[in-house]
């Protein structure tokens, strides 16, 4: 399978691209900052290639999409965010930080899942996965707010995409993976870590976010109604 995953130098999608390259997928990543790390994830696997996209130049970001039919697309994985999910509280935040996490996060999704999408409709077949975050559901935590309205934007995309098109056999699901100790969360990894630890006996790991990814784009789990799929 073709599969095109956004975000692959992040800490779960380079665990994914690993994976998926190590069950035989062909796999194009895309990165923006961390070039060392995708050469390597290039040079460990030959069905590998990067793309440097900056999902911040609309420029940028079409480029890519209008690869899509070249690279013969047939699963899309939707997983770069950029930013930090962590802000301040929402009475203080700037409505010029949401209309910047829109622009960098929801508007670049739009862009390259069309593109896919268009690619998908010829043949009436594909998959898209969108990683979204749990702190979509319940009470995210203080300062969340707009990462959590993004994914929650992203999260209904991924919805409305399997209700137009799973008809075609486009099928679309949305992973909510609980938090994670990665660099997304910056100098304060290490305060949310122990926060997180106060009520779970462990932390999520990349591997297993990355493994339910690799089970819908397999097949392992059903696509047969809208999947909105958490791990924690």
């Amino acid at each position: 399978m073709n599969i095109l995953v956004t975000g692959g130098t992040s800490a779960v999608g380079r665990v994914l691209v690993g994976m998926l390259a190590g069950r035989g997928h062909h796999v194009c990543f895309t990165y923006h900052r961390n070039h060392e790390l995708a050469r390597q994830l290039c040079q460990a696997h030959d069905n590998v290639e990067g793309r440097l996209v900056d999902f911040t130049q609309p420029e940028s970001v079409a480029s890519l999409a209008g690869e899509v039919a070249q690279l013969d697309v047939e699963a899309l994985v939707n997983n770069a965010y950029v930013g930090t999910p962590m802000g301040t509280h929402f009475h203080r935040t700037p409505m010029a930080d949401f209309a910047q996490a829109f622009k960098a996060n929801v508007e670049p999704v739009v862009t390259i899942t069309q593109a896919c999408i268009a690619a998908m409709r010829r043949k009436r077949a594909g998959r898209i996965v969108t990683v979204g975050s749990l702190a979509t559901t319940g009470q995210p935590p203080a300062g969340y707010s707009v990462y959590a309205a993004t994914k929650a934007y992203l999260q209904q995309l991924a919805k409305s995409w399997h209700s137009e098109y799973s008809r075609l056999g486009i099928w679309s699901a949305c992973v909510l993976p609980d938090f994670m100790a990665t660099a997304l969360h910056g100098d304060l990894v290490e305060h949310l870590a122990q926060q997180q630890l106060a009520h779970h006996s462990r932390l999520l790991t990349p591997d297993e976010v990355a493994l339910a990814i690799v089970r819908l784009l397999e097949g392992e789990a059903p696509f047969e109604q809208t999947q909105t799929i958490t791990v924690n």
